[in-house]
């Protein structure tokens, strides 16, 4: 096994693209190796016999899951990542389980139900969670453009990647639709600008026809509902 450290993800996969951030914005070493998600080759179950990304290898050692991979790379750079102060650590790990548990849903509910009636679904639970988001921003910070403020953090890279394709499913699917809170809250307008303008979430985000294509070919998505 190589030396070298080995960054295995696939575009298409928000979690990937949180390890792709966190490796960057570490500045860690590293390659990267595309894995397709509809054709994993037999190798990969080598390196994570689940068949997931993202997925490291490091030390010879292979390391699997997205935040597990995130806080790695904030050990391998100083708490570059993370605070120093063990409480604001540990609210930013709790807003990352709110936004995982609370936000995150709504999107693969559509996902699994693509019609007019599902649209109507994520859009409460987007509405709902979006308020949580903002509780959790005013709480932090009343200026951003990041939820510590000026400090970019492993909460910001742990939900760039799902915002992003939020965005994505309301300009696709729902007529550009604007959660009502997002008009309201200049907080919120702009950590979410903030994030997704980052060059390290840039850089490592696919495409919207793309994200359009995979969702019609792995969850039978249609263009139009």
């Amino acid at each position: 096994m190589s030396d070298k450290t080995i960054l295995y993800y696939s575009e298409v996969c928000p979690y990937a693209q949180r390890a792709r951030i966190a490796f960057r914005e570490a500045g860690i070493d590293h390659e990267e190796v595309e894995i397709d998600l509809l054709n994993k080759p037999d190798w990969y179950l080598k390196i994570n016999p689940e068949g997931k990304v993202p997925a490291v290898i490091i030390n010879k050692k292979p390391i699997a899951e997205s935040m597990v991979l995130v806080e790695l790379a904030n050990d391998l750079s100083n708490n570059k990542l993370l605070p120093e102060d063990p409480v604001q650590r540990a609210e930013i790990r709790l807003a990352i389980e709110l936004f995982s548990s609370k936000i995150i849903p709504a999107m693969y509910g559509f996902f699994r139900n693509p019609t007019k009636e599902g649209g109507e679904d994520y859009k409460k639970t987007i509405e709902a969670g979006y308020k949580t988001l903002s509780t959790l921003l005013h709480a932090q910070s009343s200026t951003g453009p990041y939820f510590l403020g000026d400090t970019f953090s492993t909460f910001d890279i742990a939900v760039a990647p799902f915002i992003v394709r939020f965005n994505y499913v309301q300009s696709l699917f729902l007529d550009d639709y604007v959660p009502t809170i997002l008009k309201e809250d200049s907080r919120l307008r702009e950590f979410i600008e903030g994030v997704i303008s980052r060059p390290t979430v840039k850089d490592t985000q696919l495409s919207k026809e793309k994200f359009a294509h995979f969702l019609e070919i792995r969850f039978n998505v249609p263009s139009k509902i």
